[in-house]
């Protein structure tokens, strides 16, 4: 948003901005939460479903790049159709921090929208098993999922973690 045509919002501005956004989050009803957060984790999963098949189905390093621009396309779904998203509502500590919002209403939200999301991608992933998808390019796309389910669910905590903040850090600033 822009404000009144004097350009970008301040830091200071995005912040309140987002305090009232914040507000609106948590008071949502569950049912409406829930289905928002399933919503988002369809997006997001989608975007993985067509980074990887990207990556995969062009094999020079072209294939990154368009893998790379892909992702985002879930992301931008998320914010397009005011779903829910774990990641980004990990901002909700800015309306906790200025006593807007109550820490019960804090994890309420988090703990709703997180298997929101955990649902929506599993719906995803059930849908790429039963459709084949993982069967493409010689069933380079199924080695390509267990490569990387290994490589993540093999890396030291610290590492994951901090990359997780990283990540987050760019989930944010989107």
């Amino acid at each position: 948003k822009f404000s009144g045509g004097k350009g970008m919002n301040s830091p200071a501005e995005i912040a309140e901005n987002y305090i009232s956004i914040g507000k609106t989050k948590v008071n949502l009803a569950i049912d409406k939460m829930f289905l928002l957060a399933v919503i988002a984790g369809v997006f997001v999963a989608f975007g993985g479903a067509g980074s990887a098949t990207a990556a995969v189905g062009v094999t020079s390093s072209i294939g990154k790049l368009i893998s790379g621009c892909i992702f985002p396309g879930g992301l931008t779904l998320v914010l397009l159709a005011g779903s829910e998203l774990f990641t980004g509502n990990c901002l909700l500590s800015i309306p906790l921090l200025e006593k807007e919002i109550t820490v019960k209403q804090l994890l309420r939200n988090w703990i709703v929208v997180y298997f929101g999301n955990m649902v929506g991608g599993m719906l995803v992933s059930a849908g790429l098993v039963y459709s084949g998808q993982y069967n493409m390019f010689d069933g380079g796309m199924a080695v390509s999922v267990f490569s990387t389910a290994v490589t993540k669910c093999t890396m030291a905590f610290s590492e994951a973690f901090i990359k997780g903040i990283f990540c987050n850090i760019l989930v944010c600033l989107a």
